[in-house]
């Protein structure tokens, strides 16, 4: 039975067939459906597919499968929404089912049985396999309604007929919406203006415009711009309003009310290219309205481009005037209610050979109306403007052809497919001309076929400018579709460009052969065979497709079989023989054979397919099918899904990413059938690690590669962690077998299980050497190359050198095959490239060094990808900076240089010298005449003119032209292009009738740009960056000369100068000298002289001459007489009409009365406490008369400063009443007073002095008011500066006699020696009166006692106490220097051969304590090298090449003295602003030559300064000097330096040399002492006094109670008095060597030497006396010497002998060394320590070390061997009380160990801070110093003090014990503690508990005796025991007292108790042998 119902189900969505969902749902799931049947596994897959909505934007495109299980019903497809924000409306997708697939069971049959039944049935498709998905509208879909921006403002013409408004749609555009809009009148009248009725705009669905339509009505009135508004009222459909809801329509003003202006006749002209100047007259009228005055501006645009306006003028121009300038535009003025034509001319140049067709427009491009707020007229819009065609002349761009080959038909067959289409070429050709680039356009004719067999079928051929061939480029493309032959034609349609096509050979023909085959040929693709892999199951297949070829017609058999190549013996793979039938039109057939499961397939074993037959089984034909060549048998190979795996790695050696430093590594197999899991570990494998190579880290550096099936190769990345500069390599393998679950399992491929990561390195250039900039004049530059990751190989590394813009041979050495060699773990090496020095003008240049290659070594074995060159670093960049001007330098000329004035052209040559690199750019301008841009040039007066700045400054202004009138403005830029070194221009000189003389136009560049730059003159070979024409002067330029308006009619005081004084006016110019003649006409007796001449100097206008009227005493009435005008001089002449003067005399000798101010009342100053001023108005000569005068009282508004102090307005009725009122003089009255109040109670806030005026005026009855003094000036003053500033009123009298001058001086003094402090007001007056002074002292030699006075005050203003504004009182330097120059006012210059010495000696003056000065009038040649004696041996030298002798020398043409001074200061109170001295000695030079600026010179000038104080030395002084500009010192060391010879620096020059290169003040700043040194504060001497304080009491306790103490302790206070004798010469040292190390000269040191050998002394002696305690503690300790004290000579005589020989040996070899080897001052071996000032002792470093350091470092060597000899012995001395009587030596020893360590580090310290002074190390010095002291202080002055009982020592009682075994060299004692009642102590203490546990073979608490106790002078026992009661004790030491000293004893009668038993009551105790004779 058949299947039927779908047995394995139908699928297909479930209904209905559209979802719609909106766009916020993320995800939508779609269910399918498995309906009939569900039996067995199937697979079904879809796909999204788009609609209106678009995948990626709308939605995630989405496939895949869905696989329903045997039963599964239903299943869900997921489909993503895309969330955005833009409005859409609804959009629909699609999600198609597009395949079912059963995959199990694998076995139905599905034959078709006849009836097309079948027994199983396929699963299937259901109906509804397409689901459609919409997205509902979203996002404001409908949009938003409003005008467009354009509509906000709306103009419109009223000829528009409609206008139409734009309304927009924004967002959205869905679905069908409406807008409504009203009107509403503004200037325009609805109806009458325009038509809108009230309305709606419609908007469709996705329209996203529309227009508001309105009627705009055209009449024929002339009318001005009118307003109306449209306004949006409201929307509907869903859309919104948006915020531009009105829209403003302007109707513009129409019919032209103020004229329209059009051209003329034709606006489309063209004519022929003339052969001769031809005339266009072009005509513009003025129409319709002709109200105001309209000026039209009309321009040239072109050649053909509308949009550029027309420079050149060489084909088309206009010429406003006969002869003018030519140029492209031009103006036409119509009046007010002018309405006529007006016309103007072009000229058209005729052609000088070919020329191309150009299009010009002539166009009106402006109007203007007058006045300004009248509207303007229009253009015509129809005839603005006019097009002029001047049509090309010959054939300049050419005849375009077909050429050679193309000329004739051409036949091609049709390319296969493999060809890939066949290109064929048409040449063609242009004749004539080759002017521009032309284009051909062109067109095949032919064939109709839907597929082309030619491309492309129609283009454009391009033949560019100067080039005549080009060529047309078709492709015949190749199909399989049998065709005919076809015929096509190429035609030549049209060109663009102006060439013409040629009329014969115009089209090319060529044919396309035919070829077929139509029962087709068959045959195997071997790309079509292939092996495949069930993806359900892993079976394997083989898949045959055979294909047919060309013709499909018919039905055919084919036969095949197929073998499997590699088979091994007895296992089968495939079936054999198969056969498939081809059905008609059938052209592929698919078939697959199965393979067996169990076998292992190689990847590259193959299947054998042979194609073995085709038959045709339909009717036969003649040309039969056949198997296609070479297609009949093909190898199949097994691909890698279906090969079982051999796994490895990829390569064994793999590169690195250069950037990531990321190794990506490839895990592959061999076969992919499977999955399989491969391990792999860091490094190599076991036993195969290179020898001296360091592993790489690599992260991670362990992990698994898994490779799904079918998968052939996976890739895993590690991160390379290198050093850079460590030899190390990076690998890894693979760390176990691959394990797979497929059959035929998997492998690991041999070879292929270890990979290396850059084993030989990458090589690049490190860092610094990839982008170096260099200059050409280093000749060469330094490379590195390194290798990164490995180093394992010898290698190669070629680089070669690579021109870019700087060129091989021309700018650097070109290394074509350059090697570096890198040995195997070298990392870096250099290479050295040399660079070409030249002087060419470059740009920056640039060439790269490429590394070319890395090989092995040797290079002919196998290279691979290791080493190899990085990726990121491989080349540099060298840069060559730019040099020797590369982009030019530019320069202009003018020709000519002189031109007469008429209307002319000056060519101007612009020159680019030097590099042409680039294009540059620079802007001529004219300057002088009154352009704008003048102002911007910085002017630089000198004595050469090489730049427009200097040129300007040293002009003369009075010939400068003026801008307009002589000359056109020029202001253009001029650009050169590369290359381009010459450009002209032209400069317009104008014509005039004005007079002028020889004027000067200049014309200079400005604004370079591309690198250029300007020439300079002389610097640049007198080349400049301006140029100057000069207009020869003309039109009678001295003028026409009369008398002046003022001079006609003159009047004459006879009391007064007694001259007329005429005033010649020269009209029209004045720019020449010229000479007047002149006589007097009836004036004989009143005249002096009748005749004579009047001089006009150039430049003035006016000129006069006095005629001198004969004065007598006598009161004498008006007279006149004439003075007319005889001649003139050459460019003059006399005005006729104003020849004659009327000269009146008036009455003299002032009959009626002269009023003024009396001279004290003219400047007036009063204090600020006063309250009233009374002026005195004085009336003189005349006084018969009762005369009156008015006067009141003004305020100033802004005074003018006086003496540069500024003077502040006075307010009226604050500071002063205001008072006005008359003054009577009756007759012989002469005075009168006026008394004006002032208010200082309610005195204005303004500051002092305040200013306001009392003026006269109007005096009556003919009396005269002095015009000079009817005004005086009311000052009021602080009250202790009114005297200054009465003295200051008197300079200002018009005449200074001596009297005055002295008088003023004195009276100066006075207040400066009275006033204390001056104030800056106070001083300013000051300066201002001795400026007035030195004024009048340089136009007359002054008296000596004045000019001595003048000195005076100076040297106060200059005294270094004074603590006012005089201190930094800059101004003063100057005016002071000024007044030394007054010295040689009126002197006589030296004879120019007079070279006697003494005449080379400056006038000294030495009056003043602070200053001396040294002027002199002389010639430059004894200037130069002048050698001024300062005080104190100073000295200062000027050079000998200062000042240049051969123009104005002694043995010159034309000798010329100069005034020169030296001033010599000893106070720098005016240059320096601070309280605190800066300079050494306060000593300063200054040095001046009279009007003469030097600033930097070539030869210094060289000075001396001495000091005192030898703590100044040359090596902390600067040379300085002082910069005016800045008012401070300056110290450079390019311009000022210290001359002293530096590498012997010991403090002991007494002066400090210098030079400078710089004319100006000079001196020296030197330091006292370093700034971070520190020097003995008060704290120092402190702990210093703690010290010795501490050391003192303990030697005189010690010295008191002597008895006690024992010989070692004698020797320690020996020490301590070294100690406190060091102390003392310190602090003395410290306290007294600031003073005796400055001494008044080198040689006197004598103190300091005795102080430096003082302490030298006692420092030493303090570690000799160690040395000799540390001898006899050895002595002591180590030698059981108890007699030391038998050597007390010999101790004394170390201790205090050895540094005095030390010291004598220490002098007298540094004496020698420093007078006979070094030639040092053998009187500084002792002197200042760092010439710091602070501390008298050795001066040189080695001397110390050999004086000072060596001695103690051997006294400490001797200490540190005694005790570590005493230490290293058996410790019974440290029980023992050798240094103090009853303590134990171990610890008086660590004591006084800690003793010398405290000393020892206490000297350490302080010597660090002699040296270095720094402050922590006298901290250090200061703490351990106290340390000392109060040391010495508590431990040998309280602890160990012998004369306290309660300190002395104590007995202990002894026991003695003798054992029955006992002999003479062992006894045994027992020790008995002491009682705690009251222990004596002992002098033996041998209480050692160390020791006893160290005795052998003894009980506890008992000792071996190591001795017999009578050997050797000693007697030595065991611990003594103690007894309670000791009354024996105190008898011993009787005893032994009186032995010694012969004194009576008297023993105790006490008795002793008895001993228990065995323990006999001996008192044991150590005895020194010298007692025991005793």
């Amino acid at each position: 039975m058949v299947a039927s119902d779908y047995p394995h189900g139908l699928f297909e969505f479930t209904s209905p067939a559209e979802t719609t969902v909106i766009e916020l749902n993320t995800q939508v799931q779609i269910p399918v459906v498995r309906n009939g049947g569900s039996n067995g596994r199937v697979r079904v897959t879809y796909t999204t597919f788009p609609g209106s909505a678009l995948s990626g934007s709308d939605f995630r495109m989405s496939s895949g499968s869905l696989t329903f299980t045997s039963g599964e019903t239903r299943q869900t497809i997921v489909v993503t929404i895309n969330e955005d924000s833009l409005p859409e409306g609804p959009e629909r997708f699609y999600v198609n089912l597009t395949a079912v697939e059963l995959q199990s069971p694998t076995d139905n049959n599905y034959t078709t049985l006849p009836g097309d039944l079948q027994l199983d049935m396929r699963p299937a498709l259901g109906p509804l396999a397409v689901k459609t998905i919409i997205i509902d509208k979203n996002d404001n879909a409908e949009g938003i309604l409003e005008f467009n921006s354009t509509a906000i403002s709306f103009l419109i013409k009223e000829d528009i007929g409609i206008a139409r408004i734009p309304v927009v749609r924004k967002l959205g555009t869905y679905g069908r919406v409406t807008a409504l809009f009203t009107s509403r009148n503004l200037t325009a009248s609805a109806g009458f203006d325009y038509l809108l009725p009230d309305g709606e705009v419609i908007f469709t669905d996705g329209m996203a415009s529309n227009t508001i339509n309105v009627t705009v009505r055209d009449d024929t009135e002339r009318e001005m711009a009118e307003q109306f508004e449209v306004m949006l009222t409201g929307v509907s459909g869903g859309a919104g309003l948006g915020d531009r809801r009105s829209s403003l329509v302007t109707i513009a003003k129409s019919d032209y009310p103020n004229g329209k202006f059009g051209f003329r006749g034709q606006t489309e002209i063209i004519i022929p290219n003339p052969s001769d100047f031809r005339d266009l007259t072009f005509t513009i009228r003025r129409s319709e309205g002709l109200s105001q005055t309209q000026t039209l501006k009309w321009r040239i645009a072109g050649p053909n481009n509308p949009q550029l306006m027309l420079q050149a003028t060489n084909d088309i121009a206009y010429t406003a005037i006969p002869g003018g300038p030519e140029m492209t535009e031009g103006t036409l003025v119509w009046l007010d209610g002018e309405g006529s034509e007006k016309s103007f001319t072009l000229s058209i140049k005729p052609y000088g050979g070919w020329e191309i067709e150009k299009v010009f427009v002539i166009e009106i491009y402006d109007i203007q109306t007058t006045p300004s707020s009248a509207q303007n007229g229009e253009v015509d819009p129809v005839a603005g403007s006019v097009t002029l065609t001047i049509l090309k002349h010959g054939d300049p761009n050419g005849i375009v052809y077909f050429a050679g080959v193309a000329q004739r038909p051409r036949t091609y067959t049709e390319p296969t497919s493999a060809e890939g289409g066949k290109q064929i070429s048409f040449p063609i050709t242009r004749r004539e001309g080759t002017i521009g680039n032309i284009l051909v356009n062109w067109a095949i004719r032919g064939s109709t076929d839907l597929v082309p067999d030619v491309q492309p079928m129609s283009g454009v051929a391009t033949i560019t400018a100067d080039k005549r061939n080009g060529e047309i480029l078709l492709r015949i493309l190749p199909d399989d579709e049998p065709e005919l032959s076809e015929v096509f034609t190429l035609a030549l349609t049209s060109i663009e460009g102006g060439a013409e096509i040629d009329t014969v050979f115009n089209t090319s023909l060529f044919t396309i052969q035919y070829n077929d085959d139509p029962h087709g040929v068959f045959g195997i693709v071997p790309s079509s065979q292939v092996v495949v892999v069930s993806v359900l199951d892993f079976s394997r297949q083989v898949r045959i497709n055979i294909t047919r070829y060309a013709g499909t017609v018919g039905k055919v058999r084919a036969s095949y079989w197929v073998v499997y190549d590699q088979a091994e013996a007895g296992l089968t793979y495939v079936p054999r023989s198969h056969a498939v039938t081809f059905q008609d039109g059938q052209q592929y057939y698919i078939e697959t054979v199965n393979i067996e499961n169990n076998v292992f397939l190689e990847l590259g074993a193959t299947f054998t397919l042979t194609l073995a037959d085709v038959t045709y089984l339909d009717v036969q034909v003649t040309t039969p099918p056949r198997l296609a060549t070479s297609q009949t048998v093909v190898k199949i190979a097994v691909p890698h899904e279906a090969a079982n795996s051999e796994v490895g790695f990829e390569l064994p050696i793999v590169n690195l990413n250069d950037s990531t430093l990321v190794a990506t590594l490839t895990l592959s197999r061999r076969g992919s059938y499977g999955r399989i899991q491969v391990p792999w570990r860091n490094g190599y494998p076991s036993g195969l690690e290179p020898q001296g190579f360091v592993q790489g880290v690599l992260d991670p550096d362990a992990g698994a590669v898994t490779l799904e099936h079918a998968v052939v190769s996976k890739t895993f990345t590690v991160r390379l962690s290198s050093t850079g500069n460590t030899v190390e390599l990076f690998a890894l393998h693979l760390s176990g077998p691959p394990t797979t679950s497929v059959g035929g399992g998997a492998r690991l491929r041999n070879g292929a299980t270890q990979v290396e990561i850059e084993p030989s390195g990458v090589v690049e250039f490190s860092p610094a050497s990839r982008m170096i900039d260099v200059d050409e004049d280093t000749g060469e530059v330094t490379l590195t190359v390194r290798r990164l990751f490995g180093s394992e190989d010898n290698i190669i590394v070629r680089y070669k050198t690579v021109s870019n813009s700087a060129v091989a041979g021309v700018d650097f050495t070109e290394v074509r095959d350059g090697s570096l060699r890198l040995d195997a773990k070298e990392l870096s090496e250099t290479m050295l490239i040399q660079l070409t020095r030249d002087s060419i003008p470059e740009e920056a240049e640039d060439f790269y060094i490429n590394l070319v290659s890395v090989e092995k070594l040797p290079t002919n074995i196998q290279q691979g990808i290791s080493p190899r060159l990085s990726s990121l670093h491989s080349t540099s960049t060298i840069t060559i900076n730019s040099n020797n001007d590369p982009y030019g330098v530019l320069s202009i000329i003018a020709n000519p240089l002189t031109t007469p004035e008429k209307n002319t052209m000056i060519q101007l040559a612009l020159a680019r010298t030097g590099g042409v690199f680039g294009t540059v750019s620079v802007r001529v301008r004219t300057v002088g005449g009154g352009e704008s841009w003048q102002g911007q040039i910085v002017q630089q007066p000198g004595a050469s003119n090489d730049t427009i700045g200097q040129a300007l400054a040293n002009r003369d202004r009075s010939r400068a032209a003026t801008l307009n009138d002589d000359y056109q403005i020029l202001d253009e830029e001029v650009v050169f292009g590369p290359g381009q070194n010459h450009m002209n221009l032209a400069l317009y000189v104008l014509d005039d009738t004005i007079p002028e003389p020889d004027e000067m136009i200049f014309i200079y560049l400005t604004q370079p740009t591309g690198g250029a730059r300007i020439a300079l003159g002389a610097s640049d070979r007198g080349t400049m960056g301006y140029t100057a024409v000069t207009v020869i002067k003309n039109d009678v330029w001295n003028g026409v000369i009369g008398f002046a308006d003022t001079s006609l009619f003159v009047e004459v005081d006879e009391d007064g100068t007694a001259l007329a004084t005429l005033t010649l006016v020269r009209l029209n110019a004045s720019y020449g000298n010229v000479e007047v003649e002149w006589e007097a006409v009836d004036a004989a007796d009143q005249l002096q002289a009748i005749e004579g001449k009047a001089y006009c100097i150039a430049g003035e206008q006016m000129c006069t001459f006095n005629v001198a009227v004969k004065k007598d005493q006598l009161p004498e009435f008006a007279s006149s007489f004439l003075v007319q005008l005889k001649g003139v001089g050459d460019g003059a002449v006399i005005n006729s009409a104003k020849k004659v003067a009327n000269v009146t005399i008036r009455p003299s000798d002032d009959p009626n009365g002269l009023v003024q101010f009396a001279a004290d009342s003219r400047l007036k100053n009063v204090p600020k406490g006063a309250t009233t001023v009374r002026l005195t108005v004085q009336r003189i000569q005349g006084k018969t008369k009762s005369i009156s005068i008015n006067f009141w009282t003004q305020q100033v508004e802004t005074p003018a400063p006086t003496a540069n102090v500024r003077i502040y307005a006075a307010l009226r009725n604050a500071d002063y009443l205001r008072n006005t009122g008359t003054l009577t003089f009756q007759p012989n009255v002469e005075n009168q007073y006026i008394d004006v109040t002032l208010s200082p109670i309610t005195a204005s806030d303004s500051p002092y002095p305040k200013m306001f005026q009392v003026v006269l005026s109007g005096p009556t009855n003919d009396a005269r008011l002095s015009s000079e003094y009817s005004i005086s000036n009311v000052t009021i003053v602080e009250d202790d500066e009114v005297d200054l500033w009465d003295i200051h009123a008197g300079t200002l009298l018009p005449i200074i006699t001596d009297n005055n001058i002295d008088s003023t001086i004195s009276d100066t003094n006075a207040a400066i020696t009275n006033g204390g402090n001056l104030n800056g007001n106070e001083l300013s007056v000051i300066q201002d009166i001795l400026d007035k002074v030195i004024i009048e002292g340089g136009k007359r030699l002054l008296p000596l006692a004045t000019r001595k006075n003048i000195l005076n005050v100076f040297c106060k203003l200059m005294e270094p106490g004074r603590g006012d504004s005089t201190r930094g009182r800059f101004e003063l330097i100057p005016l002071y220097e000024r007044f030394t120059f007054t010295f040689l006012t009126n002197r006589s210059c030296q004879t120019p051969y007079d070279t006697s010495a003494e005449k080379k000696q400056l006038d000294i003056y030495e009056d003043c304590v602070h200053t001396r000065f040294g002027v002199g009038r002389w010639y430059p040649d004894y200037i130069n090298g002048l050698d001024f004696q300062a005080l104190r041996q100073d000295f200062f030298q000027v050079p000998i090449q200062l000042l240049d002798t051969t123009q104005t020398g002694a043995q010159s043409g034309s000798p010329t003295c100069q005034d020169v001074h030296v001033v010599e200061y000893s106070s720098e109170q005016w240059f320096n602003p601070d309280a605190q001295n800066a300079l050494l000695s306060n000593r300063i030079f200054t040095f001046a030559v009279k009007g003469q600026a030097f600033g930097t010179i070539q030869s210094p000038i060289k000075y001396r300064i001495h000091t005192s104080d030898q703590r100044i030395t040359a090596r902390r002084s600067q040379c300085v000097y002082f910069e005016e500009s800045t008012k401070r010192w300056t110290g450079s060391g390019d311009v000022c330096k210290v001359t002293n010879n530096l590498n012997i620096d010991l403090g002991i020059d007494t002066y400090v040399d210098c030079e400078c290169t710089h004319l100006s003040s000079y001196a020296v700043r030197s330091e006292v002492t370093d700034p971070d040194r520190v020097g003995y504060p008060v704290w120092f001497y402190i702990s210093c006094f703690i010290c010795m304080t501490g050391l003192a009491l303990a030697i005189v306790s010690h010295h008191i109670c002597s008895i006690y103490s024992m010989f070692s302790a004698n020797l320690l206070m020996h020490m301590c008095f070294a100690s406190l004798g060091s102390q003392i010469c310190y602090v003395v040292a410290a306290y007294i060597s600031p003073d005796i190390l400055v001494a008044p000269s080198a040689a006197n040191n004598s103190r300091c030497i005795i102080l430096a050998l003082f302490m030298h002394y006692f420092f030493l002696a303090q570690f000799t006396w160690m040395f000799t305690q540390a001898v006899n503690f050895w002595k002591i300790l180590v030698m059981n010497d108890e007699h030391t004290d038998r050597k007390y000579v010999l101790y004394f005589l170390t201790g205090w002998g050895l540094p005095a020989i030390i010291v004598a040996i220490f002098y007298v070899t540094v004496f020698n060394l420093y007078k006979f080897v070094y030639n040092l001052p053998e009187q500084y071996i002792y002197g200042d320590v760092n010439l710091s000032g602070e501390m008298c002792f050795i001066t040189n470093s080695y001397a110390a070390l050999g004086g000072v350091v060596g001695p103690v470092l051997v006294c400490l060597f001797v200490v540190g061997i005694a005790f570590i000899h005493a230490f290293q012995l058996t410790p019974q001395w440290q029980a023992y009380d050798d240094i103090y009587r009853g303590r134990y030596n171990i610890n008086e020893v660590r004591t006084i160990l800690f003793f010398w360590a405290t000393i020892i580090l206490t000297w350490l310290w302080g010597g660090l801070h002699m040296t270095y002074g720094q402050l922590w190390m006298l901290i250090f010095f200061c703490v351990f110093n106290i340390i000392q002291g109060l040391f010495a202080l508590v431990v040998y002055c309280a602890l160990r003090n012998p004369c306290l009982p309660c300190f002395r020592p104590q007995k202990a009682s002894y026991s003695l014990d003798f054992p029955v075994e006992a002999s003479g060299d062992s006894m045994h004692y027992q020790y008995k503690p002491p009682s705690l009642a009251g222990s004596k102590g002992s002098r033996a203490s041998l209480i050692n508990e160390s020791w006893e546990r160290d005795s052998e073979g003894l009980p506890n608490g008992q000792m071996k005796v190591k001795r017999s106790p009578a050997g050797n002078g000693n007697i030595y026992v065991t611990p003594p025991g103690h007894k309670d009661d000791d009354p024996d004790s105190q008898e011993f030491d009787d005893l032994i007292f009186a032995l010694k000293t012969g004194a009576g004893f008297t023993p105790s009668e006490s008795s002793h108790e008895p001993e228990p038993s065995g323990s006999p009551g001996y008192e044991m105790r150590r005895i020194s042998i010298a007692d025991t004779h005793l």
